[in-house]
């Protein structure tokens, strides 16, 4: 069974990680804050790692094709036309 603040910790280090967009700093004041031993770095790196993967990957989903992206390609509106 694992801790409700141990996953607290880990939701928070990941959310301050992407959102915020300062991973490396979210894992040290996260891991420095609350005086957690050696055994939780692998977890927090990896709960982190997975987040802004996700992150990633969703924020690519969400863009538009590239054809809508270029003002200039053909069938696009701009202001220009």
């Amino acid at each position: 069974m694992v801790d409700v603040g141990t996953v607290a910790l880990l939701g928070g280090i990941a959310f301050l990680g992407t959102f915020m967009s300062m991973p490396l700093t979210a894992l040290a004041l996260g891991l420095e804050f609350t005086h957690v031993g050696h055994d939780m770095w692998i977890p927090a790196f990896l709960t982190l790692s997975g987040a802004l993967l996700a992150f990633r990957v969703c924020a690519t989903m969400g863009q538009p094709p590239a054809a809508q992206t270029r003002p200039g390609a053909p069938g696009s509106m701009s202001a220009r036309s």
